[in-house]
């Protein structure tokens, strides 16, 4: 594995974003250490639109990508969402077609 998508949407725990980047960048150093040819682990974040996302508690966070730019990964994460997430899955909708996707490619998903 090498690139990483880090979904971005209303309503995240920011706990389920902060530290899987945190754990995939430590991995993806180790592996580096143990084996130095190795490309190192991209890690990208992505979201719907370029506005900024309010996170469960309060924390705003904008994405470095749409994910209409993102044709490519090796592995979705999808972050937790904090009580009924049926809010979130409408004003996402989009967000399914694209997963869809990228399951029908081989990119593995992780929520």
């Amino acid at each position: 594995m090498q690139h990483v998508t880090i979904l971005i949407y209303p309503q995240a725990l920011a706990s389920s974003i902060g530290l899987a980047t945190e754990m995939l960048n430590a991995a993806g150093e180790l592996q580096r250490s143990l084996a130095r040819h190795t490309a190192p682990l991209q890690i990208t974040t992505a979201q719907l639109t370029r506005e900024n996302a309010t996170l469960c508690g309060g924390l705003t966070i904008n994405a470095r990508r749409l994910i209409a730019k993102i044709k490519q990964t090796d592995l979705v994460i999808l972050p937790a969402l904090w009580r009924n997430p049926q809010t979130v899955l409408k004003q996402q909708a989009q967000l399914l077609p694209w997963l869809q996707h990228m399951a029908d490619n081989g990119v593995r998903l992780a929520a």
